[in-house]
């Protein structure tokens, strides 16, 4: 498996269930749910072609690819904290650039960036977002999130994540409030970004066709569909990412448990390691840690 294709919340997920030996006490451990731990294991054990839990037992162990497997995660992860542990400890000072698209950089990243600059405040950081189907300076960049291609031409490349897109709209709105099928949504303004693609993904998956007289509004990046949500606007798409804090702080409410994953992942990117700034590998680490916490999807449908 290449590096760029490693999946870190299925890691997770593999690791607290291989420590309880248990699904359930894996997944409140986590604060997920049952499926989503389950769904995660079971992906890990199709992309290598053979079981990692004897289920025949109980509680359930460890086969030898599952032993090789958990050693190697607690490994990676502990390099990780161990890394964020050392770099906490010494000063940085410099000049970073930072690019993302925008949705994921005004939603989510923003906040990291500032919680960053309190722990090194010698570090001074300018960012720039960049629309994901359009030429970027990402070239240029100290630490790039992407989404979509992990073709980076001289540049080394982790995968973020691969989130899942569920309906989301303001509590003003009266259907945050009542139980609805998914057709009921119909009846409201339905945000897009870009184009009608993850819609139709996820009325399709639902059951249900839309007709062409539905009322729309397009925009060009997740920052501008979430706003016009939180404004009362109509229903958009969101991830756990981008949303997750509003929904927590009750600025956006999620109206379905069906979901539809992303086309792309995310990917973090950097320059190779000889022309890493220390900064930039405490940034890259820190962006890790972050994301590494976030939820993840309730529903795995």
């Amino acid at each position: 498996m290449k590096r760029s294709r490693l999946p870190l919340h299925a890691f997770r997920a593999f690791e607290a269930a291989a420590e309880h030996k248990n699904l359930t006490l894996a997944a409140a451990d986590l604060g997920v749910t049952h499926a989503a731990i389950s769904h995660h294991v079971r992906g890990l054990e199709d992309q290598l072609s053979m079981p990692l839990f004897d289920r025949s037992t109980r509680p359930m162990k460890l086969t030898d690819a599952g032993e090789r497997l958990l050693e190697a995660v607690r490994a990676g992860f502990d390099r990780i904290a161990g890394t964020l542990t050392e770099l906490k400890g010494r000063e940085f000072e410099g000049n970073l650039i930072v690019v993302s698209v925008p949705g994921l950089g005004a939603n989510w990243l923003a906040g990291v960036l500032g919680d960053f600059v309190v722990l090194f405040p010698r570090v001074r950081v300018r960012m720039m977002t960049s629309s994901w189907h359009l030429p970027s300076p990402v070239e240029d960049a100290d630490v790039a999130i992407a989404y979509g291609s992990a073709e980076q031409t001289g540049r080394r490349v982790t995968l973020l994540g691969h989130s899942r897109f569920f309906p989301v709209c303001s509590p003003r709105l009266p259907i945050a409030h009542q139980g609805l099928r998914p057709r009921d949504m119909l009846d409201y303004t339905i945000i897009h970004e870009h184009n009608t693609d993850t819609w139709m993904r996820w009325f399709i998956n639902c059951g249900v066709v839309p007709s062409d007289d539905i009322r729309s509004i397009y925009f060009d990046g997740a920052h501008l569909t979430l706003q016009a949500a939180r404004a009362g606007v109509g229903i958009a798409m969101g991830d756990m990412p981008t949303v997750g804090a509003d929904l927590r702080e009750g600025r956006l409410v999620r109206l379905s448990d069906q979901s539809v994953p992303m086309t792309h992942p995310y990917y973090l990117t950097t320059p190779p390691n000889k022309r890493l700034k220390p900064a930039a590998r405490a940034l890259e680490a820190f962006i890790l840690e972050r994301f590494g916490e976030l939820e993840m999807p309730k529903s795995e449908s």
